[in-house]
């Protein structure tokens, strides 16, 4: 089953040092139940700076979420699982980064219309800080 959705999308990077930074967006996607996953999908804007890539967000129960993009000049896969770490390559077209991350809280509640994911990034084997992801969504209208 696909149904279109409204998404509301807020990130928060924090980098120890620095200021964290916020961004905020709200877009159309998809949303796709599968046997044993919900798929949420969307096409990123200018304003991240992605045109031309497609994000999804695959939601298995509550303890496992994987984060996909891909486009003509971005492609990873992150998958999320509370306290493991996943490495994987961040293919930005020119090369390629390797890329950790490790799930430190997840809220998953798909029958609630949300998600909120933290977690630590690692670029290259070298401590880079945690970023908060909270999704929303809902049918639309």
């Amino acid at each position: 089953m696909e149904k279109k959705i409204q998404m509301k999308i807020r990130t928060e990077q924090r980098i120890a040092g620095d200021e964290p930074e916020t961004m905020e967006l709200q877009t159309a996607g998809t949303l796709t139940q599968r046997d044993d996953c919900t798929e949420l999908t969307y096409e990123e804007t200018q304003m991240t700076g992605l045109v031309g890539v497609q994000t999804s967000f695959f939601l298995y129960g509550k303890d496992r979420l994987v984060l996909q993009r891909r486009g003509p000049e971005l492609n990873s896969r992150m998958d999320f699982r509370l306290g493991q770490r996943d490495d994987s390559l961040y293919d930005v077209g020119v090369g390629a980064l390797l890329l950790s991350v490790t799930a430190t809280r997840m809220c998953i509640e798909p029958e609630q219309g949300f998600f909120e994911l933290e977690y630590e990034v690692e670029v290259e084997h070298s401590v880079k800080g945690t970023n908060l992801c909270r999704v929303e969504f809902c049918d639309a209208e």
